[in-house]
């Protein structure tokens, strides 16, 4: 690939500023770290304490339900996995984390 004087004398800058020794190798880690980027969302997700919490606790209960009950349908694990995050229903009004 050819590149111009501007993006030679800016990719050669880069490579100074992060002590990298050759031109090739600062030009990979710049593809990297830009293909890094694009695979993320253009804007960072930035949850609450509470709903990371809440995505844990999903994650938690697929795998546990998927473990223990490998030969049941994806309905029945869906219904099980709702059971066991939201709590029996007779202490839903009990908890305080939840509005009432």
């Amino acid at each position: 690939m050819r590149w111009q004087d501007p993006e030679l004398s800016a990719i050669d800058e880069w490579r100074e500023a992060h002590d990298i020794a050759t031109r090739p190798e600062a030009i990979r880690r710049l593809v990297e770290l830009g293909l890094s980027k694009s695979t993320s969302s253009k804007k960072p997700r930035v949850l609450s304490t509470a709903k990371q919490g809440a995505e844990r606790a999903v994650e938690l209960a697929t795998d546990v339900i998927g473990k223990q009950m490998p030969n049941t349908s994806d309905e029945e694990k869906a219904t099980r996995r709702r059971r066991l995050i939201k709590g029996p229903s007779e202490f839903r009004n009990v908890r305080r984390d939840r509005p009432q």
